[in-house]
């Protein structure tokens, strides 16, 4: 019966490939191998790729012109920080800040790769966080032991939502521990995926 469900979910995620339009082009570019059924595997990359693209949107905002962010770099479009050999000369329109955000974000995944084995939705929650705070701390941080011994992140990956005041004392971001929130879930996606589908 539990090899009958499995096959069943498969099925309709088969289904659900055939009928689906909304899957942009760009995310199609990194598709893994197959575990189970490449067509299962296809559709659950490309629709938590596509999410995690429209999530770091919504949470960076959009701004067609260079400006300065709260630590002080030059940054434009969703969240790009400026390079030095970089010039801006013109407005961003919607269509080069994305483009921008992809391009930047899939160094996060190569970076994952790099240093990881992981894959699907974990591979995408862990290159989410390399994006927001950067390779350095991730290669530096106790989350990146855990991952490395596919060991629980919960509380460590939440840990990152804190920061130190003027005061010297611990502060929580609630901006921050809703990014961290939001990794979390993704990281453990593919897997809830698999359990609630042979419930």
């Amino acid at each position: 019966m539990k090899y009958l469900k499995i096959i069943l979910f498969i099925g309709v995620l088969f289904i659900q490939v055939q009928n689906s339009h909304s899957v942009s082009a760009s995310s199609e570019l990194f598709i893994e191998e197959p575990i189970n059924s490449v067509y299962a595997k296809e559709y659950l990359w490309n629709k938590n790729y596509r999410e995690t693209i429209e999530y770091i949107k919504n949470h960076e905002g959009y701004r067609s012109n260079p400006y300065y962010c709260s630590a002080g770099v030059l940054t434009i479009g969703f969240g790009h920080a400026i390079m030095p050999n970089e010039s801006f000369t013109k407005a961003l329109n919607m269509e080069e800040a994305e483009a921008l955000l992809i391009k930047d974000f899939n160094i996060a995944l190569k970076a994952v790769e790099r240093t990881t084995s992981i894959k699907g939705s974990k591979k995408l929650a862990i290159a989410h966080f390399i994006f927001s705070v950067g390779i350095g701390n991730f290669n530096r941080s106790t989350l990146k032991k855990l991952v490395l011994a596919d060991k629980p992140i919960n509380n460590t990956i939440l840990l990152w939502s804190n920061y130190t005041n003027r005061n010297g004392d611990k502060v929580r971001s609630q901006v921050a521990y809703n990014i961290r929130s939001w990794e979390l879930d993704m990281y453990y996606r593919d897997h809830n995926s698999i359990i609630m589908a042979i419930k």
